[in-house]
């Protein structure tokens, strides 16, 4: 997708999460007199602002069932113990911190190859704490207002953030910089906030990204290639429903796929799924025909 699609892209999702949003606060407006009981009545501040955060998670927020766990994420050690004394830890051992003085981390940048699991990675976290799991596109001012005013610990993940803060341009268009000024000011918000959010962003390309956005992040993790022993059990775990021969050699399908990320792998057992079922798919035909007779 080229950079001008995925602006338009962003464009048009923005503008349909405003609509929701302005929506849901509109269905809250009574007449004149109601709003301005409205302001005094805490109760009709809490729903306000409860229906503004429904809209909020029927657009953005992902169902923590929906999302992998980190055992399901082959390899990866060091990047995974990494994001686990990242974000774990501060919610684990609290004390530690408020004793030594030391802020947890704010702001995580998983950056890598293409394919290599850093949106697996984050997404796996929500097993850990509660997670506002959302793409970069998409409201980014209601999305820290509603993580920051949510009482437990919460996790915002945006993917492919160099589509939002590359390094500046002259010929920059207007709405993508008002889009990174409110990311700016968020982030600046989120620093100075006492609350337990965590921002993580993913990039393929970290030399593209603003300079001054990159210092924000305290901790950076490299998500990189699965190495060989990796890449043989994602073999055999997207190959795991069909009936191999014994003699594969796996070792030697191991060192051929040499480069290959987790999402090249997962490509490449799909060809060889077809290669299978082309190969027998006469026979099943025939099985399923009530034929007795097996065609090789």
């Amino acid at each position: 997708m080229s950079a001008a699609q995925r602006l338009n892209e962003a464009r048009a999702t923005l503008l349909f999460v405003e609509s929701i949003l302005r929506f849901q606060a509109d269905k809250k407006k009574p007449s004149s007199k109601i709003i301005r009981e409205k302001v005094t009545s805490s109760n009709s501040l809490d729903s306000f602002h409860s229906g503004r955060k429904e809209a909020i998670e029927r657009t953005i927020v992902r169902d923590k069932s929906q999302l992998p766990t980190v055992d399901d994420i082959v390899g990866q050690i060091e990047a995974k113990k990494a994001l686990m004394e990242a974000v774990v830890d501060p919610v684990k051992y609290p004390e530690w911190f408020a004793i030594s003085g030391h802020n947890p981390w704010r702001c995580v940048l998983l950056y890598g190859p293409p394919g290599t699991g850093k949106t697996r990675l984050s997404q796996s976290i929500a097993h850990l704490i509660s997670t506002w799991s959302g793409q970069s596109e998409k409201l980014i001012r209601e999305l820290f207002d509603n993580a920051l005013a949510y009482n437990s610990s919460s996790v915002i993940f945006i993917d492919e953030i160099d589509s939002l803060c590359r390094v500046r341009q002259i010929t920059e268009d207007d709405n993508v910089r008002r889009v990174k000024t409110e990311l700016f000011l968020q982030l600046q918000r989120l620093h100075s906030s006492r609350n337990s959010v965590l921002l993580i962003c993913a990039t393929n390309c970290p030399w593209e990204l603003d300079a001054a956005f990159l210092r924000r992040f305290e901790k950076r993790i490299f998500v990189g290639l699965p190495d060989a022993a990796s890449r043989g059990i994602l073999l055999k775990k997207f190959l795991n429903k069909l009936t191999m021969s014994s003699d594969i050699n796996w070792n030697a399908l191991e060192t051929m796929t040499d480069g290959f990320s987790g999402d090249d792998l997962r490509r490449f057992a799909r060809e060889v799924a077809f290669l299978h079922f082309t190969k027998f798919k006469n026979s099943i035909l025939h099985l399923v025909n009530g034929t007795v007779a097996f065609l090789g």
